[in-house]
């Protein structure tokens, strides 16, 4: 009894049919060689049968290799009864004769099902094993599509003036960050103020025990042994509030220099953490506002350790160079065996500039050490800025990362020439330079003014993209305008602009003046970008030209 061709094989057959178009495929058609073995041919059904002869001369004139042909197709008795009864169903189809010319095949609709599953797949697969190919056309256009996007956003940001004091937020966060964010909330920062605690109150026993008996003013005076031996502790403990906090590893450029090298060490403002960081590292004397003197249970800590400095008194600037100038020299001179650490930008940035820099660490004309700090992260910017969360809502995300991320870079001391020493700006001037070289970021002439400035803008909802275009430190040196002309014009400016643009009108009535073609002309002097309005900086700048001619 002759067997019938597996499912596998009439669905192969049926697929090779539909695919060669008009349901006029191809059909099997087998030759019996003298050994039994058969070999599978096309042929179409127009044409009509050919001879052994010319079958065997396709077959020379391809070179096949039988051998291997007949181990794939012989290896099945089911490839063998397949092709035999193939044969003598063409031999049926043959004997038909005419009537079976040009007439379309049969297919049972289940076999039509799987030949056309089976070409879809085909086609669904083919962009995965086929190359991508393009034309030079099509490859053009996208070129022209990439650099149109490419010279938008450089316009844009050319439009949008640099500001050190923005909070770069973390827009677009997946599923997974969300879930770790909400993780941290519930069970890490939790788990961590539990740290926090033990080590904070061991932090401050210490630190109380190693400032017992010092004045405010023995700045510049060896410390005994024992008292050494408890700031070790307390450097110990520093360090382990940094790892619970997520600083697990402090990485670390170059090599710091010693006190007789370099009895300065200046470095770029970023977080509150900054001080702990150089508080480890290098233990230094540091210079800080008057008002972390008065802070709650530190207080007395910090007036030992630093160089209070007092920027509402007109005297503190005086007293602040010469204490600095006279625990520099000691230290230079080996009396003393601890560096003045200065953070010359005043106020802290984002980390994407470098701020104008006061020159009070660079009055006393003595060897500095630059050293570049930055806080690499993705979603988390740890910098305390007007424009980001304040110190709390700092604390609360740095507690709710799994890990945090810095970069300390000590630079090779900078010696000062001649020219440097009698001009402490332009001293000031180079060594912020080669820091903002060392970080691959620009400069900017903005300062701890600009910050105040800053802060009093945002009430009074003037963005602060809006106020960064305003550098007062330009404005002061160009126009004589002073800190507090500077707010003044500020809350005038407030009170009449939107969104921090002033139009005609405002103008005219924040002045006092009549809406007449002398104004418009005066309007149109201010309106240097032609907007129709103008900004705090055309305001500021325009007052100021006029009032002093």
């Amino acid at each position: 009894m002759k067997r019938k061709p597996t499912r596998y094989l009439q669905n192969l057959q049926h697929f090779l049919l539909i695919f060669n178009g008009n349901n006029r495929g191809r059909r099997f058609e087998s030759f019996n060689k003298n050994n039994g073995r058969d070999i599978q041919f096309f042929r179409s059904n127009s044409t009509s049968l050919r001879s052994k002869n010319a079958i065997n001369e396709n077959r020379e004139g391809c070179n096949w290799n039988e051998k291997k042909t007949d181990q794939i197709f012989t290896k099945s008795s089911a490839f063998s009864s397949h092709f035999q009864w193939e044969q003598q169903r063409n031999d049926t189809e043959s004997e038909k004769g005419s009537e079976s010319e040009g007439k379309e095949v049969e297919i049972s609709p289940k076999s039509r099902f799987y030949s056309i599953f089976g070409t879809g797949t085909l086609i669904a697969s083919a962009p995965f094993f086929l190359p991508a190919i393009h034309s030079e056309e099509e490859k053009k256009k996208r070129e022209r599509m990439e650099e149109e996007k490419r010279i938008q956003r450089e316009n844009k940001l050319k439009e949008i003036p640099f500001n050190p004091f923005s909070y770069d937020r973390a827009f677009g966060i997946s599923v997974l960050q969300k879930l770790e964010y909400i993780f941290g909330v519930l069970f890490l920062a939790p788990f961590r103020v539990l740290l926090l605690a033990p080590t904070i109150s061991l932090l401050l026993l210490t630190s109380k025990i190693a400032v017992l008996g010092l004045k405010d003013s023995d700045h510049g005076v060896k410390l005994s042994w024992w008292r050494r031996f408890m700031w070790f502790q307390s450097r110990l403990l520093v360090r382990l509030t940094l790892f619970i906090l997520g600083f697990y590893y402090v990485r670390t450029v170059g090599k710091l220099a010693k006190s007789n090298e370099a009895p300065i060490i200046v470095s770029n403002h970023i977080s509150f953490i900054d001080p702990l960081l150089y508080f480890y590292q290098a233990f230094p004397c540091s210079v800080a506002k008057a008002e972390v003197g008065h802070t709650p249970f530190l207080g007395d800590v910090m007036k030992a350790l630093c160089i209070m400095v007092d920027r509402s008194s007109k005297n503190s600037r005086e007293n602040t160079l010469e204490a600095i100038a006279t625990v520099a020299k000691r230290s230079y001179t080996n009396e003393f065996d601890r560096q003045v650490l200065i953070f010359p930008e005043g106020t802290t940035t984002n980390g994407n500039g470098v701020i104008a820099f006061k020159a009070g660490a660079f009055h006393p004309g003595l060897p500095v050490q630059p050293i570049a700090l930055k806080y690499p992260h993705g979603h988390f910017n740890p910098a305390w800025v007007p424009a980001g969360p304040g110190l709390r809502g700092l604390i609360l995300r740095m507690l709710c990362q799994f890990s945090n991320s810095v970069e300390i870079h000590f630079l090779d001391v900078y010696e000062p020439n001649e020219k440097e020493k009698k001009d402490p700006i332009l001293y000031g001037k180079n060594v912020r330079a080669r820091i903002a070289r060392e970080l691959g970021v620009p400069t900017t002439e903005h300062s701890y003014e600009d910050v105040i400035l800053m802060t009093l803008a945002m009430k009074e909802h003037i963005s602060s993209d809006e106020m960064a275009a305003f550098e007062f430190n330009k404005v002061r040196d160009l126009y004589h305008l002073d800190f507090a002309e500077a707010k003044t014009l500020l809350g005038r400016f407030a009170k009449m602009s939107r969104n921090g643009q002033m139009d005609y009108e405002g103008f005219c009535k924040n002045l006092k003046l009549p809406q007449c073609e002398l104004t418009e002309q005066l309007f149109s002097v201010l309106d240097s970008d032609g907007k129709q309005t103008i900004d705090f900086r055309e305001f500021a700048t325009g007052l100021s030209i006029i009032s002093h001619n």
